[in-house]
């Protein structure tokens, strides 16, 4: 093929004649990677590993315990027997309690929730149910309503082993009940409602508390004991020990799915040298509804185990809420294999038996939670015993609130689906101490020889850039606690990809379909590929019939217009789309997207014949169903077809809350040789199409 080409100079033009080959290729489609598949498209390959996960790919190297201060085993010393209630710790998170176990064993730790009498102990392991006889003893004492106790709920990742408690008696109302083991601090920080309002109480604490005075670089504590429960501590001592929460951490992510962003997080710690280290991110969190209270949204979740006619639920978080008095409510989903929807728990109350989509609506079940280890107990299986056999799996997704104790840091993503260096590269966190802004937490990217190739740091002007391409002992020299320099950086930690599958673990199947085209299955065959629609094979020779107009009809309900109680005009629907489409584009709306479709069931010889022996003629009138509501069936004689609803009462109205194939309706007492015309309306607004039908003539009258 030859093609003309000018060449065009200011002044000359110059024609010179090209040969140029030209190669046309048909298209290449575009191959998808998905867990499901679709009509359309055709499969090629399976293939199945392993899920990777954070919890299993990434590697986390703490340095946080270089710090002597900061070190954990410093932190988490033996318990503190004091005298009084007045005493001084460079901690700021602490367990305090006067209740000690009949064995003489401090008890940190109480139940959330009151009882009318002490109640009975039951232990989950493995699946197994222990009694109270054969609980192991922790130590445990019931006063006041309250049960204190040193049990702990305990879950492993790596081996799927657990050990859960649970409480069963009767609550303060009298009222039985069985409830997970929910700790918190025996004595709490003080509030507001640890003050009695009452006459009676005179403004004196109902409950044991402690208030925490910042003095110098040093926390000074005051324990308040409840006058109800002195007696029960004779000899006024007062047990401590430290928690993990007062170091500065480095953490792992905690998603479980693989398609979400992985962020590690950082302990909201604090400790004082000459130098002040802590987190001040944390308080710059999108904190709800309030301060240090963060809502989950859709994370997933698993069951953990079975009982009774229950099941308990395992989040990735720790530190969930339940109070529904102050809307910190959990909603659980159940999906199926196809990701819908098909059964959702809420503790809300004001939404048990709403809808929540035209199939599925909310209910009850979320009996009680073990805040700390992220464990909700359900009152309900989350799938039948039918969809066990069956081998169905099912996917759990919560909505909840935690309590906020780390930093989540989001401005790094370690899943190597969003991040490919995290597969390469190792990041180094660590904390600038003295923070005089919103940030103290940086990092460095590092290749395998410990060069440094990238940073983010805003506090480095730019003569401190040349901390690119160094070695990262030579950063830790020059800023780093452990060294002779005036920053004293706190080290955090090392992250990085470890990959722990391989390609030929990996199951590979060919799963491509040579099912031979015919007219049997060559809808299916277009289903994969439309394009054989613009072959011979397709349309054919006359080929593909469209709107020479250029129309496109827009299928819209009625509920959407003002008259029938929506937001907007039929002209204000057409504006509005057509900000979306081309100028060009004519646009014709389908209001009749929920239109019963209403036809009469034909009778068989034998129904007939039964009809005769009842003495009775009867109709079987039958109409879709579009979705919940109101359907009357309206029905006349007159020949003229006109259906005049103003002036018709229905001879039925039935009320249809879930959505089923089709409804028969039996129609009674039908004349002889008559036209009858019926007509089904949906909600007062979608009317059918009219059916009519006449009866058969009167039998003759034996005499």
């Amino acid at each position: 093929m030859s093609i003309l080409l000018e060449l065009h100079n200011n002044h000359y033009a110059l024609e010179e004649p090209l040969a140029l080959k030209s190669s046309v290729t048909t298209h290449t489609e575009y191959l998808r990677y998905n867990k499901y598949t679709d009509f359309s498209s055709t499969h090629l390959t399976y293939f199945e590993s392993s899920l990777q996960t954070a919890e299993k790919n990434i590697q986390l190297h703490d340095l946080s315990d270089l710090h002597p201060i900061n070190n954990l085993d410093y932190i988490t010393s033996p318990i503190e027997q004091l005298e009084g209630v007045v005493f001084k710790s460079r901690y700021r998170d602490i367990l305090v309690t006067n209740m000690v176990s009949n064995t003489g064993v401090p008890l940190f730790y109480k139940h959330k929730t009151k009882w009318a009498s002490e109640p009975e102990v039951t232990k989950i392991q493995e699946g197994k149910v222990l009694a109270s006889a054969e609980v192991e003893e922790a130590g445990h004492f019931f006063i006041n309503g309250y049960w204190y106790n040193n049990y702990k709920n305990k879950y492993d990742y790596a081996s799927h082993s657990y050990e859960i408690f649970f409480l069963t008696g009767f609550d303060s109302e009298g009222n039985p009940a069985t409830e997970i083991l929910s700790n918190e601090s025996a004595i709490s920080e003080f509030s507001w409602r640890d003050i009695g309002l009452g006459v009676l109480d005179g403004g004196a604490p109902i409950n044991n508390s402690f208030t925490r005075t910042r003095v110098g670089n040093s926390f000074e504590y005051h324990i308040v004991i409840a006058e109800a429960s002195c007696e029960f501590n004779n000899d006024n001592n007062i047990y401590v020990k430290y928690l993990n929460s007062n170091s500065i951490r480095l953490n792992k992510p905690t998603n479980l799915n693989q398609k979400d962003s992985w962020f590690a997080s950082i302990s909201n710690g604090l400790f004082f040298t000459t130098k002040k280290y802590f987190v001040p991110e944390y308080d710059y969190q999108n904190f709800n509804p309030e301060y240090g209270i963060l809502k989950n949204f859709d994370k997933e979740c698993f069951v953990l185990n079975k009982f009774n006619n229950g099941c308990i639920i395992k989040t990735n978080h720790t530190d969930i809420l339940l109070k529904p008095e102050v809307n910190l409510n959990i909603t659980i989903k159940v999906l199926n294999e196809n990701e819908e929807v098909i059964k959702i728990f809420t503790s809300e109350e004001t939404l048990v038996g709403t809808e929540y989509n035209d199939n599925v609506n909310y209910r009850a079940g979320v009996e009680s939670i073990d805040g700390p280890n992220g464990l909700i107990a359900l009152s309900e299986e989350i799938y039948s015993e039918v969809d066990v056999k069956q081998g169905k799996q099912v996917v759990v997704r919560a909505t909840f609130h935690t309590e906020a104790k780390d930093y989540i840091y989001s401005k790094l993503d370690l899943n190597p689906l969003f991040n490919k260096d995290i597969l390469k590269y190792k990041y180094y966190f660590y904390l600038r101490p003295d923070a005089d802004r919103q940030e103290s937490i940086f990092w460095l990217k590092c290749n395998h020889e410990d060069i440094v190739i990238d940073f983010y740091d805003p506090g480095f002007d730019d003569q401190d850039t040349s901390i690119l391409r160094t070695t990262l002992s030579s950063f830790k020299t020059k800023y780093c606690y452990g060294s002779d320099n005036n920053h004293q950086f706190l080290e955090l930690g090392e992250i990085f990809y470890k990959e722990n599958d391989y390609v030929d673990e990996a199951i590979t199947l060919d799963i491509r379909d040579s099912t031979a085209v015919n007219e049997k299955t060559f809808d299916e065959f277009i289903y994969r590929q439309h394009k054989v629609l613009q072959s011979d094979y397709g349309y054919g020779e006359s080929g593909q019939v469209y709107q020479d107009a250029n129309i496109v009809v827009v299928d819209l309900p009625k509920e959407l217009l003002v008259k029938n109680g929506g937001s907007y005009s039929e002209k204000e629907l057409y504006e509005l789309l057509k900000l979306k489409t081309s100028p060009g584009l004519e646009i014709i709306f389908n209001w009749d997207v929920h239109k019963p479709n209403l036809q009469l069931r034909h009778l068989s010889n034998d129904e007939i014949l039964r009809q005769n022996i009842q003495g009775t003629n009867k109709a079987y009138v039958e109409f879709s169903v579009e979705g919940p509501g109101a359907y009357k069936i309206y029905r006349i004689t007159d020949d003229t077809m006109i259906f005049d609803l103003s002036e018709l009462d229905p001879i039925i109205t039935i009320d249809i809350n879930t959505l089923i194939a089709s409804v028969v309706h039996p129609d009674e007492s039908l004349l002889y040789d008559t036209t009858y015309y019926y007509k089904v309306v949906y909600n007062d607004l979608y009317e059918s199409d009219v059916v009519g039908f006449k009866t058969r003539s009167a039998p003759p009258v034996i005499t």
